[in-house]
C-alpha cells in the first residue's frame, strides 16, 4: 500500500499509524510525502481494509 499523505507534521502521523498497526507490519516513508506499509501475512481483503482505514485516520488529521 502506498499512502500519499496531506500535509500534516510526520512524526504525529508516524505516532497515528504505529498504533495502528502489529508489531509485526512495517511502515516506512518512501519519498516525498508517500509511506508505504508491509503486512506480513495478511490477507488481501485485510490489507485494503486495513489500508482504507489508514487513509480515513490521515485525512481526518
Amino acid at each position: 500500500m502506498v499512502l500519499a499523505v496531506v500535509p500534516i507534521e510526520r512524526r504525529r502521523l508516524a505516532d497515528l499509524i504505529n498504533r495502528r498497526l502489529r508489531l509485526s507490519d512495517v511502515f516506512a516513508r518512501i519519498g516525498g510525502d508517500e509511506f508505504a506499509v508491509l503486512l506480513p501475512h495478511t490477507p488481501a481483503a485485510q490489507a485494503q481494509k486495513l489500508a482504507q482505514e489508514l487513509v480515513d485516520l490521515v485525512n481526518d488529521h
